[in-house]
């Protein structure tokens, strides 16, 4: 009875063992396994994140260079540029909501939409960043 109760007891030790190693495990492969994920985002994109995303996304980060009445060209920080169209259904906030006169050439813009495929972007929102703001120009790129 004593040899049979020991052995329940070793199994248990070595069955806790084997998870708690398991866990352990899992934790560090999956902590590194992301860390790789991220590295490996910011390399698919032009210029790390601030350009337009991996995998055909339409998410641009830059400054304005020049606009028109439909789109506006972007200068990437990786010295490309990118061009977006919008429309009046286009979202433009600032920290407070904006419109399509504060996009200026010099203004610092965080766009999401749609890749066309010509490579351009069809503009959902456009987010005007304030200078030092991360993804917004001098001192916060």
């Amino acid at each position: 009875m004593k040899k049979k109760y020991l052995v329940h007891v070793i199994w248990l030790a070595v069955a806790i063992i084997a998870f708690a190693g398991g866990m352990y495990y899992g934790k560090t492969t999956a902590s590194s396994s992301l860390a790789g994920r991220a590295g490996s985002f910011a390399s698919s994109t032009r210029g790390g994140f601030g350009g337009r995303g991996g995998n055909g996304g339409g998410f641009v980060t830059g400054q304005i260079v020049s606009k028109d009445a439909q789109s506006l060209t972007v200068r990437l920080p990786n010295g490309n540029s990118e061009i977006v169209f919008y429309s009046s259904s286009t979202s433009v906030i600032k920290p407070s909501p904006a419109s399509v006169s504060d996009l200026t050439a010099g203004t610092n813009v965080v766009i999401g939409g749609t890749q066309n495929s010509d490579g351009s972007v069809t503009a959902q929102t456009i987010q005007v960043r304030q200078p030092g703001a991360p993804g917004g120009g001098p001192n916060g790129q």
